[in-house]
């Protein structure tokens, strides 16, 4: 027999296991305790196997629990109907938990408590592009490729990661309000500029009113289409790919819906192979880099603006059309400041809880330089950068900023 689905809030969920007023329930009314454990997945992506590894640790290394206790009794899925809503209930603490809901379906009390959620992440392709289940589904990626409808005086920040996204959505957040920063700090930033290819995003952008300004990853191929017969603008920013690869690191090491890095030598082969989150860095490049002549997309690289970031804003207001005058103008440079977002709250993603970023590992704005590659590469490492890099950008015809230091 087949399975048949319903959709929650714009999710997919099999019928025979799950209901709309147990997920209901358990976001909204749920109890969680302090001393709960949550192992949260999307399928295949190990579950059982941290199961067992908690239900080890649980008895202290004893096999006999697990020998005589099949595992989704040890440790009861929290969001299926079934018996396992009776051992939910009523399971005696400290509870163990198995889930495999997305964030904005997991139980509100989680945020308030001390609880702990322990990931195991695994991307998923959509075209051949690597993404986290933790953001992304195959719904909202073809949402945004092939039903989103882009309006004429949009503009969309794209980036690949650890380009310098939230510094160009603080730049424009400041254009909007001719320097004033009275938004930006009042407002988180991604409520700002939602992600228009996410699934929390595609929640946020309800609320988005004209001109509106998205911010994507999303490579050339996949982007929304009816991009191309708008007359929306697209605002492409680049970084030297080895400052990328050493922030990156530094990021997944915090950033939960990232697959842990590994070491530094493991993540920079994964990088250089595109086997990453978005994946390849040269094919997101050179696919944007097809755009360079139309008058609808501007490109300009992380180091433009770090070293001259009044001149960027410049040229960026004269692409939107955008008349400041001096004084504005200096209140946007000043505003956008390294130093200034670090000090934001809602720029500085100190707001979100701990189980999308875990602080403790680092800061999400880390150091806001160029060049630190030279403080994590070794010798071998940059020269094994260079040939590939060469081999990979060799059709492209163009040089770069970051080529000359």
């Amino acid at each position: 027999m087949d399975t048949e689905y319903f959709q929650h809030k714009g999710i997919n969920f099999a019928s025979v296991i799950y209901s709309k007023e147990r997920l209901e329930y358990l976001e909204n009314e749920f109890q969680v305790l302090d001393d709960d454990v949550y192992i949260v997945t999307f399928p295949k992506s190990g579950t059982n196997w941290m199961m067992e590894i908690l239900s080890l640790i649980h008895s202290n290394g004893d096999i006999s629990w697990c020998h005589k206790v099949p595992n989704y009794i040890r440790i009861p899925w929290l969001d299926v109907c079934g018996p396992g809503v009776k051992l939910v209930d009523e399971y005696q603490s400290p509870r163990l938990f198995s889930s495999h809901l997305p964030i904005q379906f997991f139980p509100k009390s989680f945020f308030s408590s001390k609880a702990k959620i322990q990931m195991s992440v695994k991307y998923f392709t959509y075209k051949g592009v690597n993404f986290s289940p933790g953001s992304y589904s195959q719904e909202s990626l073809n949402i945004a490729e092939n039903e989103f409808q882009v309006q004429d005086n949009d503009v969309y920040i794209v980036t690949y990661p650890k380009s310098g996204t939230n510094w160009m959505i603080e730049i424009l957040s400041l254009l909007r309000t001719y320097g004033n920063p009275t938004w930006c700090n009042s407002v988180p930033i991604w409520l700002r500029s939602p992600w228009f290819e996410s699934v929390e995003g595609q929640s946020q952008m309800i609320d988005i009113t004209p001109p509106r300004v998205f911010t994507s990853h999303l490579p050339f191929p996949i982007f929304a289409k009816s991009f191309f017969t708008s007359k929306a603008k697209i605002i492409y920013v680049m970084r030297n790919p080895k400052d990328i690869l050493v922030s990156l690191f530094h990021f997944s090491k915090m950033v939960c819906h990232y697959k842990d890095p590994g070491s530094f030598e493991e993540f920079f082969e994964d990088f250089l192979q595109g086997n990453v989150l978005y994946s390849s860095w040269f094919d997101h490049v050179k696919g944007w880099m097809q755009m360079k002549t139309n008058k609808n997309f501007f490109y300009i690289t992380y180091e433009e603006l770090h070293q001259d970031l009044r001149g960027s804003v410049v040229k960026i207001c004269d692409f939107l059309g955008k008349e400041l005058h001096e004084a504005q103008t200096d209140l946007v440079v000043n505003n956008s400041s390294f130093k200034t977002m670090k000090e934001n709250k809602m720029s500085n993603y100190s707001l979100l809880p701990q189980d999308r970023i875990d602080q403790t590992k680092g800061s999400f704005m880390r150091k806001g330089i160029t060049g630190d590659w030279k403080n994590h590469f070794t010798v071998a490492q940059n020269e094994y950068f260079d040939t590939v890099y060469q081999e990979k950008m060799k059709d492209l015809n163009m040089k770069f900023f970051w080529e000359d230091s």
